[in-house]
């Protein structure tokens, strides 16, 4: 989404920030283990969660209730 907003590549936007090479992969290539989730919080986002992920939907939709809680508390003390 940054590279959306900013207009410049995902790439070159994580080269500026200079991140460990482990988020890099994940976020650039989809791999090693944030990869795998980073995939798997997408498709869950996009409703196309293959068998795994349907196997996983309970904790996902905990998680993604918890983080819009997170977020909400965040907005509030920045407000």
């Amino acid at each position: 989404m940054m590279e959306q907003i900013e207009g410049t590549p995902l790439e070159a936007l994580l080269k500026e920030a200079r991140l460990d090479p482990v988020l890099e992969d994940a976020l650039l290539r989809r791999q090693g283990e944030l990869g795998k989730v980073l995939t798997l919080v997408l498709a869950f986002e996009e409703a196309r969660l293959d068998r795994e992920g349907i196997s996983r939907l309970d904790q996902l939709n905990g998680d993604y209730l918890a983080s819009v809680a997170w977020a909400q508390e965040i907005m509030a003390i920045a407000e």
